[in-house]
């Protein structure tokens, strides 16, 4: 069942590695409303946060690095993940991603998710990943966002579903798996 707004602040969540798939360092299923806010998690065997079908919850100055530092073949190994499965306006700011094997931030098929201020680098897929196409809803906007050393930096299966994509600094040209253009006020190969 969804949870109510519950805060996880402040916690440090380190080598959960009990079952590859389901040992997340910090997990929940269903969330609304939650804050989960200056948490840190690492070595973790699946993925750093896993937020499945989160609506409306907010991922703020977080750190997730080293997931699935095993390599297992069950663990996703994403720094943050959120709102996979009927994902809806979440909010991702101002948090640190890097050295995860998947993405870095995952908003999955998040829709009309924010994604601000994020440092993303060394993720072994994509920087920041969306792929809110199962409604075919608008209203993605990935912002302000410094996307370093990725694999691919920032990727979309649908551009039709970003409504803005910003003012990013990347190290790559972007354009993968549908992702539209960075947009006029983006640094690109700085």
């Amino acid at each position: 069942h969804a949870l109510g707004p519950v805060p996880a602040r402040h916690v440090l969540a380190i080598d959960n590695r009990l079952i590859d798939e389901h040992s997340d360092g910090f997990a929940c299923r269903d969330p609304i409303e939650c804050v989960f806010e200056d948490n840190i998690a690492f070595g973790n065997s699946d993925d750093g946060f896993d937020l499945l079908g989160a609506t409306r919850c907010i991922l703020r100055g977080n750190i997730a690095f080293h997931a699935n530092p095993e390599g297992s073949v069950n663990g996703d190994g994403n720094g943050m993940k959120i709102g996979v499965r009927g994902g809806l306006e979440n909010l991702v700011e101002h948090n640190l991603s890097f050295d995860n094997p998947r993405a870095g931030i995952d908003l999955a098929d998040t829709e009309r998710a924010r994604c601000y201020n994020n440092t993303v680098y060394g993720n072994g897929w994509f920087g920041i990943w969306s792929e809110a196409t199962r409604a075919d809803v608008e209203g993605t906007k990935i912002l302000n966002n410094l996307c370093i050393e990725n694999e691919k930096d920032l990727g979309a299966i649908a551009a039709n579903t970003i409504t803005q994509i910003d003012y990013n600094a990347v190290s790559d040209n972007n354009i993968h798996t549908g992702s539209i253009p960075l947009g006029p006020n983006s640094f690109l190969n700085f």
